[in-house]
């Protein structure tokens, strides 16, 4: 986490800042973290190749033409060992 510590407090905003703040911004950012969590539990990620990124500014900033990666499901043994407490 030391890259976050030096960067300004609306370098990164997807629900606004400010008085206009989403009201959902702490919602939305935990559901995301936990979806993440569970797809990562399962698939293995990987880029299709590697991407130049332009971006596209509108209501919400993103890769203008996207990024393309494939999901590779993870073994069922290989799930089952990677939980499993030591």
């Amino acid at each position: 986490m030391p890259a976050i510590a030096g960067r300004p407090k609306y370098a990164y905003f997807p629900f606004g800042g400010g008085g206009r703040q989403c009201i959902g911004n702490m919602f939305g950012m935990q559901e995301m973290q936990i979806v993440l969590a569970m797809v990562l539990q399962r698939f293995r990620l990987a880029l299709m190749a590697k991407p130049h990124v332009e971006l596209h500014a509108a209501l919400t900033l993103r890769p203008k033409h996207g990024i393309r990666i494939t999901l590779a499901p993870i073994a069922s043994h290989e799930h089952r060992n990677s939980s499993r407490c030591t």
